[in-house]
């Protein structure tokens, strides 16, 4: 959903009053636009909440309704060939015969005529989930959602009437990114990197709507010999002390940055010229205080892990 196409048929459709969504009687445990797509996520299909778009529907909830195994079949982010573990059917007339991996199971405790199904999103799509060291790309799963429909082990066909539900989409976004993070993500003490705070999203009333100039971000850094240095004291107010730590809202936009290369931004701060940075803090403050007051600064600090090289 990140991709330039996609986004510009998301926006389309808004146009046309009709935002791509998660389907009805679809959701998970964590919700679709938090999770990470290699950690455990739990789909759950609430067959009553459906929506009712042909026979087919009222055959699947006969078949549940008396008892019947309900099964997930899904093709996207991929579909499995017959060799896979995690095929959608077994057989020469696979609708008929869903493989018995995909059951889901039955919760009760949810509601009646709830189903979930447990999978971790970039073991189940891969070409191999017993390769731990090739799982699919996580941004395959953020492009292309989950999609999926439910059945009973035998969906009908070859002549007989359909037994499922209608297509079916869970919504994955990536989580959005913290109010402080750098780019890239993952920087070296000798690269280059740009530290952001994006004061849009920042949920404390005194430190909102900041102005251009006005921010200043304070760094903690800690070495290899375990030491730790504050750049800029909390509570310096001379310009020409805070010059370097003063952020940039050139567009005024709101985001606020400051690029820097790590080994020569925090030379003088390590007890010798070669010593390797291992993590850095950042907090944020007013360009101008007085004093100590909480006020002044953001309640959160945030930790990055430098890269090696």
């Amino acid at each position: 959903m990140k991709t330039i196409g996609t986004f510009l048929t998301a926006l389309f459709l808004a146009s046309a009053g009709v935002l791509a969504q998660t389907s009805p009687g679809v959701s998970s445990k964590p919700s679709g636009f938090d999770i990470e797509p290699s950690d455990s996520l739990h789909i759950i299909v609430d067959l009553n909440k459906l929506f009712v778009n042909g026979d087919w529907v009222d055959n699947l909830l006969f078949a549940a309704n008396n008892g019947e195994d309900i099964y997930i079949w899904t093709w996207s982010p991929a579909e499995h060939p017959s060799t896979h573990p995690y095929v959608n059917g077994i057989g020469s007339q696979a609708w008929k015969n869903s493989n018995d991996s995909l059951k889901m199971k039955k919760v009760d405790s949810l509601g009646d005529l709830v189903y979930v199904f447990s999978m971790i999103p970039t073991v189940f799509y891969s070409p191999d989930p017993y390769d731990k060291d090739n799982p699919l790309d996580v941004s395959k799963v953020y492009d292309e959602d989950i999609h999926f429909l439910v059945k009973p082990k035998d969906g009908g066909g070859y002549g007989d009437p359909d037994i499922k539900s209608g297509d079916l989409q869970l919504m994955v976004d990536p989580p959005p990114p913290p109010k402080i993070y750098p780019i890239p993500t993952t920087f070296f003490q000798d690269g280059y990197v740009e530290f952001n705070y994006d004061n849009n999203i920042e949920e404390k009333q005194s430190m909102r709507d900041l102005p251009p100039d006005s921010a200043v971000m304070i760094f903690f850094v800690t070495t290899e010999l375990d030491s730790g240095y504050w750049p800029v004291g909390l509570f310096e107010i001379d310009d020409q002390e805070l010059q370097p730590v003063l952020l940039n809202d050139d567009d005024g936009d709101g985001v606020f940055n400051l690029a820097m290369q790590p080994e020569e931004f925090f030379s003088g701060f390590t007890q010798t010229p070669d010593e390797k940075l291992i993590r850095v803090k950042a907090i944020v403050r007013k360009r101008t205080i007085t004093g100590f007051n909480p006020d002044d600064f953001i309640n959160d600090t945030f930790i990055f892990e430098v890269g090696c090289d």
